[in-house]
C-alpha cells in the first residue's frame, strides 16, 4: 500500500509517456523513501507523539560521547531517546575497548543487556559473571555492578533502561 501512494504521488502512474509531475519523478522508489525519510540522517527532535513515526538510520549517524565519570575507554551512543518520541525507555550502544570498564554503581532502575561483540564481565562489588557476545544480561533495579572488557577488541552491548516516572 505505501509503495501504490508513493508511485501515485510522486509518479505519474499511467503507462504512457509524460512528464514529471513533481521533483521526485526521476528518482528510484528506494532513493525517494530514503529522501523522505531522511534515511542517512540522525534523529533530532523528530517527535511523533500521538501518531505513528517509525524510524530507520544507522546507529553511527549517532555521536559516541565519552561515558560519565569513574569509567575507562568507554563510549556511550543514545540510540533511541525521548527526543525522538521514545516515551518508556532508552536504547543505548556502549563501545569499550580492551581494559576499559564502567563505574561501580548502582540505581533503582534495570537494565537490560545484549552483548553485540565482544567478551568481558560484570561486577557486582564481590563476584563476577563473563560473558560474550550473543549473552544477555539483566542488573536489577538497586543492584551494583560494573562491566569490564578483559577480551583483546572492542566490547559492544546495546543498554535499554527505562525512563524513571516523576
Amino acid at each position: 500500500m505505501f509503495l501504490r501512494y508513493i508511485f501515485k504521488r510522486y509518479f505519474n502512474a499511467s503507462s504512457t509517456p509524460h512528464k514529471p509531475k513533481e521533483k521526485f519523478a526521476e528518482t528510484s522508489p528506494l532513493k525517494l523513501i530514503r529522501k523522505l525519510n531522511n534515511y542517512n540522517q540522525p534523529l533530532k527532535n523528530a517527535r511523533c507523539k500521538g501518531e505513528r513515526c517509525m524510524k530507520v538510520f544507522h546507529y553511527n549517524t549517532v555521536k559516541a560521547k565519552d561515558a560519565e565519570d569513574g569509567a575507562s575507554k568507554l563510549k556511550i551512543r543514545w540510540l533511541i531517546t525521548k527526543e525522538m518520541g521514545a516515551e518508556n525507555f532508552a536504547m543505548r550502544l556502549f563501545e569499550m575497548e580492551p581494559d576499559g570498564y564502567s563505574p561501580l554503581h548502582a540505581h533503582p532502575w534495570e537494565h537490560e543487556v545484549f552483548i553485540l561483540e565482544g567478551e568481558g564481565f560484570a561486577f557486582d562489588g564481590e563476584k563476577t559473571k563473563e560473558f560474550k557476545a550473543g549473552d544477555v544480561v539483566f542488573i536489577s533495579p538497586d543492584e551494583r555492578h560494573q562491566f569490564k572488557n578483559n577480551g583483546k577488541k572492542t566490547l559492544k552491548f546495546l543498554c535499554l533502561i527505562p525512563y524513571t516516572k516523576e
